[in-house]
């Protein structure tokens, strides 16, 4: 089995009420990496800017953290958008 199967059956056996709770963690995550990039960014960056880690960006970037929303709101505020923006 290669890595790709063996991710593809992983997600399968994912409890439908985490399925969705995880999809969105990926969307912000993906929206975080896009406007970063748009502002010429990089975790690091972002790091630095709200006074945090790398370590712990990196783990808000893997797609599996829960996101307050004070921390959306700082986030978007370093990223000049709205929360809005990322949720969409």
């Amino acid at each position: 089995m290669n890595a790709n199967q063996l991710f593809t059956e992983c997600v399968k056996n994912i409890p439908s009420n985490l399925n969705g709770k995880l999809e969105m963690s990926l969307r912000i995550s993906d929206k975080i990496d896009l406007y970063l990039k748009q502002n010429n960014m990089n975790q690091k960056d972002l790091a630095e800017r709200m006074n945090k880690r790398p370590s712990e960006i990196s783990k808000w970037m893997r797609g599996t953290h829960n996101f307050t929303i004070y921390t959306l709101y700082d986030i978007a505020q370093v990223l000049n958008i709205r929360i809005t923006d990322l949720l969409e």
